[in-house]
């Protein structure tokens, strides 16, 4: 199976974008999810699209080799699954604006969060519904984000988030969204999470059900996997083998699906970020033998 590891952008978070980038293009990733939110793009920048693509342009263009590059859209501010018809609308413009960015880039892939629930979706008596229709908004944020897609040429990949806030959090969900077009980044630690958390799944267990579920779930859908590690407890982001997830289910049920698309591994470790990112593709890079 041929697939290309990345980093993510913000891996350095303590360094400034440029020089991040350049940190994480010395560790010699095959590819690079640029990161359009914290710590380094603010949303208040999105709103000059233009302006920060030519600066985005100018940091690639200044870096060697050329590497794949992805896109994850802003996720603080944009939320597709909002009740309230203008923050909907806020979110669809935020998003476009990321997908301009991404065009300009030539990204293969847009990756965009869910979005979060209301509070009132953990009440008893009308959390059904407020679910329910966090749902329709979600699939209508994602329809008019697919035409924009097509008009920007770029790929989204809706990405399956974890916690009781999330809409959207296992693969199952997605043959719920009726979308033709509509593609999925696939978190397997997010998952994981679900699984040993809501579903009180057992380690091995966990594994191998996601496994089966994405299988069967994403046949033809999946453009794009973050993977990173955890304890099945909270989104620590550790390099493969820091935590205790089993990977090997997740890669025969990525070379069922004939899989070639771009693996970023989503660490998070400012304090120590050089030797974390080192370990986290010398653990992919035998997870995944070329």
């Amino acid at each position: 199976m041929k697939v290309k590891l990345g980093l993510p952008s913000n891996l350095f978070a303590k360094q400034s974008l440029e020089a991040s980038l350049s940190r994480v293009w010395k560790l010699n990733p095959e590819a690079v999810e640029l990161v359009l939110d914290k710590p380094h793009v603010k949303a208040e920048e999105l709103e000059d699209a233009g302006k920060l693509e030519v600066r985005l342009r100018e940091i690639f263009g200044s870096l060697s080799p050329k590497r794949e590059i992805s896109v994850h859209a802003n996720f603080q501010r944009a939320n597709p699954s909002s009740l309230v018809p203008q923050q909907r609308s806020k979110s669809l413009k935020l998003l476009e604006k990321c997908l301009r960015i991404s065009a300009g880039l030539e990204a293969k892939v847009l990756v965009v969060h869910p979005g979060w629930l209301p509070l009132a979706s953990r009440i008893p008596l009308i959390g059904g519904m407020v679910r329910r229709l966090a749902w329709k908004a979600l699939q209508a944020s994602m329809e008019a984000c697919l035409k924009l897609s097509e008009n920007y040429g770029v790929t989204l990949g809706l990405e399956n988030v974890h916690g009781r806030l999330s809409p959207f959090t296992l693969p199952h969900q997605a043959s719920k969204l009726l979308l033709e077009g509509l593609k999925f980044t696939f978190d397997l630690g997010h998952a994981y999470i679900e699984a040993r958390r809501k579903l009180k799944m057992a380690g091995g267990e966990a594994e191998r059900w996601i496994a089966g579920e994405v299988a069967r779930h994403l046949q033809g859908k999946l453009v794009h996997v973050h993977l990173h590690d955890n304890r099945g407890l909270t989104d620590s982001h550790l390099p493969p083998g820091e935590g205790e997830i089993n990977f090997n289910p997740m890669v025969e049920a990525l070379e069922k699906l004939g899989f070639q698309g771009q693996v970023i591994l989503e660490i998070w470790n400012p304090e120590n970020p050089e030797v974390s990112g080192r370990k986290a593709l010398e653990a992919a890079r035998k997870i995944f033998p070329q």
